[in-house]
């Protein structure tokens, strides 16, 4: 389990994490920590905040309905293959499993610069996530539709961007099928 929190700042970055790993691994044993690095998004005017507050509200219901909707069918899909006797699913986020990923996660600056005005990341996160909506509809009735013919050699790929909370990152998922 992962458990993604937001720090106030000590000082500096690197004073706030060193604390974080003092306390809860070196101390006690808690936990393993792993950095999630974001860069310092231009934020704007309080005006301009405020008018995104409402729009994160939305945001964040369609983001997190659609994780939910990737974490479904993903269940889904395993248990048609585990039914058929083929050998689970392997999930890869990025070309890499999940827990990977997230352990190495890296802002895609190319794709979301942190100059651009929130408005737009936003604007640009919200449309991935509706894209993504479209295609995994598209490719899980496309999986329904191949396991029972049973044929030779499939191979499924659903283009699936994960979110994490709005700005938190976004990730492919693959999932790889021999039917």
């Amino acid at each position: 389990m992962y458990w993604l929190c937001a720090l106030p700042l000590l000082d500096s970055k690197d004073r706030t994490w060193n604390l974080l790993q003092q306390k809860t691994t070196y101390d006690t044993d808690m936990s393993i920590n792993y950095r999630f690095d974001l860069p310092e998004l231009r934020i704007g005017t309080l005006d301009s905040l405020m008018v995104l507050s409402d729009d994160l509200v939305k945001v964040n219901g369609l983001m997190e309905a659609v994780v939910n909707k990737i974490r479904r069918q993903l269940f889904e899909m395993q248990t048609l293959t585990a039914n058929e006797d083929k050998d689970p699913q392997e999930v890869l986020v990025e070309g890499m499993p999940p827990d990977n990923y997230l352990e190495r996660f890296s802002w895609d600056e190319a794709k979301y610069p942190p100059r651009r005005p929130l408005q737009e990341t936003i604007s640009t996160l919200t449309e991935t996530v509706q894209r993504l909506e479209d295609d995994l509809k598209v490719s899980h009735l496309l999986l329904l539709n191949v396991l029972p013919e049973k044929t030779a050699s499939t191979m499924m790929i659903i283009d699936a961007w994960l979110c994490a909370y709005a700005a938190m990152g976004i990730a492919r998922v693959f999932s790889h099928n021999s039917c």
